[in-house]
């Protein structure tokens, strides 16, 4: 982070609020031209994808200013967006990748894997389990329900998760697991007891963090809530964890049968944004089970989160049959 900031120190002189305004507009930039994929791509989500990706609160805070999230959110941002340019090119006439994005493609993994390469760990697995299962969904599976094809995704995205850990030392399933635990530790003890996420008996094993997994799930997506703050700030956070906690509830109880409204390609870019959310959400909330922390953290899944929950309530039917 310091050697990327001091690149636009010697272009801003070191002028702190200028280096902070560079990396928003970074940040916006990429955002924006997400957002504008996905309203071309699914006409009926214009108003979705505004709010998730431009208008969310928590987003933009956390991701505007001289901060890793600003960096790290804005390439996750370019990463989806090049990857709806060359999945969809069909659909999306005028919007081929060009050269210089092909360019800056593995510029900016490179970047998200040397600020947070957890992240990028949770994103790559789920777009290479969507492009294969979509492969699958027009060949082998072309006639099999929608169901199976999601179930499909889901293995998929575990296997690659497991190949994936032996090819990092860090996401060695014991390493992987024993950082996790050392994490959850330290931000316990330099954190206020009145901003905790407790999670008892929590230890290094798979039985042990499976079993904390629902707690740290709902944590991951909904907390704090309004009731459990203890500043201003944390008030404002859990309004809106509030909202979407709600939202949820909606669409799982009226507007699930959405998501099979959408011709499969669509329903299985659905399913993936879907895991790259929650396995963030709970991993996040284990490894730093601190409120400020983790609202800030989340903004890497929350507008993809926010979009899929917007785009179901507030849209009939938000894709092209292809």
């Amino acid at each position: 982070m310091v050697k990327l900031v001091s690149i636009l120190c010697l272009f801003t002189l070191s002028n702190y609020w200028l280096c902070g305004l560079y990396l928003s507009l970074f940040c916006f930039y990429a955002l924006w031209k997400l957002a504008n994929l996905l309203a071309n791509l699914f006409p009926a989500s214009r108003i979705s994808a505004a709010i998730a990706f431009l208008l969310l609160p928590s987003v933009v805070f956390w991701s505007a200013g001289l901060t890793k999230e600003s960096i790290a959110v804005a390439c996750i941002a370019c990463i989806v967006s090049q990857f709806i340019q060359y999945k969809f090119a069909a659909a999306l006439p005028g919007k081929l990748p060009s050269l210089l994005s092909w360019l800056l493609f593995p510029i900016y993994v490179l970047l998200l894997w040397k600020l947070k390469y957890y992240y990028l760990a949770a994103l790559l697995p789920a777009m290479l389990a969507y492009l294969l299962t979509d492969f699958l969904a027009k060949h082998g599976l072309r006639d099999k329900s929608i169901g199976l094809k999601a179930g499909t995704l889901v293995c998929i995205f575990a296997a690659i998760l497991l190949v994936a850990s032996f090819l990092h030392p860090g996401l060695h399933l014991s390493q992987f697991l024993d950082s996790l635990v050392t994490n959850h530790d330290l931000t316990v003890q330099v954190s206020a007891p009145e901003s905790i996420i407790y999670f008892h008996g929590l230890k290094a094993t798979p039985g042990s963090v499976a079993e904390h997994l629902p707690k740290a799930l709902f944590s991951g997506l909904y907390r704090p809530l309004a009731w459990e703050a203890n500043s201003l700030f944390q008030l404002y956070i859990g309004l809106e964890n509030a909202g979407l906690l709600i939202l949820s509830l909606v669409v799982i109880i009226y507007r699930i049968k959405h998501f099979t409204t959408l011709s499969p390609t669509f329903s299985l870019l659905a399913v993936a944004a879907f895991l790259y959310s929650v396995l963030l959400a709970a991993l996040l909330a284990l490894s730093s089970p601190n409120f400020g922390a983790l609202s800030r953290y989340k903004v890497a899944f929350m507008p993809f989160f926010a979009y899929l929950l917007l785009s179901a309530v507030l849209a009939g039917k938000t894709g092209r049959r292809t």
